[in-house]
């Protein structure tokens, strides 16, 4: 077996794992670990020395390899989840005990498990780690930092160790960086955190669309510091860009500079401090529809089982439209009572695993109708909503989705272009849950909010037009 470098981000392959044993052990005797966590511990260990056998260096990438791997196996997420814990125990004992500098498992997730994604906290070099990055790839280096070594020895190991650090020295600033050099590789990190359930498809695609917008507008720039972003978000402002908008862009940009962060390329993060503003107000900018428009759209005799299927679920339910565009017949399960149940696809989620309760008796007859035409069509698996005049059914675009839902907005008189959309009939089902009396709190979980602050925005709405303070003026003039 290799040595163990002490790197913040390389691992040669575990040459103390007899040492660990020997904690383990001593953990179980002295009662501090129950013997089948200890063995558990060493099964997920002893399943990522079996994978990465012929690997010289364990880094967090190879971390996030290993556990795409098994995904791709078909493994469960909970059997994942258990050898990675295995695997992260090792690398705790490592960090405790000096050896390593950096956990490689840390902030590494199984899909499906943990808080949504979109928000992951990137690794953040400390300076002390920032001077180890570059050149700790040895045991050997690792001595000569950690002062085992007198600065003046020139034996082989101590030499090159001194040498890479002078040449990390001199390609490294604290405030600028070359533009858009390693965004290749960055692109690389963002399809393999997708691929090992770190992050969703759709985060990664926002991420690199903010980066592309700052590399654009950046291009003929010599350095990036925080100034220049200060500018870019200045520049974006003046033309007119909507604070989300611009808070997207930011982020993307700033996941692509905590990546180069941990990597040990850069040693500021140009975008630290640096916002969009704030947004103007607390409304929302797609209205809910009334319920005289929801009446109308009911009543819609040209609807489709398919379209049916898609406004009743998220009338019903609140579901978000890419939720249903993503959703699979086999998400469908059967709940208590009579209830039926969907799991999707959640925002800033990698795997389908927040559960929709179609509980309305009503979209469950429109959902059973649209399945037995999937049926005739010998359509039982895969998509759930898909193309109708195909001869073989295929997943419809979101593009298809809109496009479709706005014009039977059109048909049944619902005005408003851009305010009332798609998203107004997940409004509408929130304002009416709240109006129902549901929890706030449980509000916030159907709807799938981080923030209880979001979903409080339609409480607010609704109040203020039930209890309006309008309603109480008067002047004292007949008639009034």
């Amino acid at each position: 077996m290799g040595e163990i470098a002490t790197t913040t981000n390389a691992l040669a392959p575990p040459s103390p794992i007899a040492e660990w044993h020997a904690h383990l052990d001593l953990q179980v005797r002295s009662s501090q670990m129950a013997k089948d966590t200890a063995t558990t511990y060493r099964n997920g260990m002893r399943k990522l020395m079996t994978w990465a056998s012929q690997q010289e260096n364990w880094n967090r990438t190879l971390i996030l390899e290993w556990v795409s791997a098994l995904k791709a196996e078909g493994k469960a997420v909970k059997t994942v989840s258990i050898w990675l814990t295995g695997a992260r125990n090792f690398f705790q004992w490592m960090l405790s005990e000096g050896r390593i500098v950096v956990d490689p498992t840390a902030g590494v997730k199984v899909g499906g498990i943990g808080t949504p994604g979109g928000r992951k906290r990137r690794l953040q070099l400390t300076e002390k780690e920032g001077e180890c990055k570059g050149f700790m790839d040895s045991l050997e280096a690792a001595s000569y930092l950690s002062g085992h070594h007198p600065t003046t020895c020139n034996c082989g190991d101590c030499l090159i160790a001194r040498n890479n650090y002078k040449s990390f020295c001199l390609t490294t600033t604290a405030t600028a960086i070359a533009p858009s050099s390693p965004v290749a590789e960055w692109h690389a990190h963002l399809d393999l955190q997708v691929r090992a359930g770190q992050m969703a498809k759709d985060t990664a695609t926002t991420y690199r669309q903010g980066m592309r917008k700052l590399t654009e507008w950046a291009s003929q720039q010599e350095s990036w510091d925080r100034t220049l972003i200060l500018e870019w978000v200045a520049a974006l402002k003046a033309e007119g860009k909507a604070v989300k908008t611009v808070s997207i862009w930011l982020t993307g940009a700033r996941c692509f500079f905590q990546w180069m962060l941990s990597e040990g390329r850069i040693q500021v993060d140009p975008t630290a401090g640096v916002k969009a503003g704030k947004n103007p107000g607390n409304r929302h900018k797609r209205e809910p529809l009334t319920d005289e428009e929801v009446a109308n759209l009911m009543k819609l005799a040209s609807l489709s089982n398919r379209d049916k299927a898609l406004i009743w679920i998220m009338l019903y339910t609140g579901a978000r439209g890419v939720e249903l565009q993503r959703a699979d017949i086999e998400d469908l399960k059967t709940g208590d009572g009579n209830d039926m149940l969907l799991y999707v696809q959640g925002k800033g989620r990698s795997e389908k695993d927040e559960p929709l309760v179609i509980a309305s008796k009503s979209a469950r007859d429109v959902v059973r109708a649209y399945l037995a035409e999937l049926a005739e069509r010998k359509h039982t698996k895969g998509a759930l909503f898909v193309t109708e005049r195909s001869k073989k059914p295929r997943r419809i675009s979101r593009q298809t989705l809109r496009a479709n839902i706005k014009k039977a907005f059109k048909k049944a008189g619902i005005l408003g272009d851009g305010v009332k959309t798609v998203h107004s009939l997940r409004h509408k089902a929130a304002l009416a849950m709240i109006r129902g009396g549901a929890d706030i709190r449980n509000v916030q979980k159907t709807l799938r909010h981080n923030s209880l602050q979001t979903t409080e925005i339609y409480l607010s709405e609704t109040r203020r037009l039930s209890d309006a303070a309008e309603r109480v003026i008067s002047y004292g003039i007949e008639g009034e």
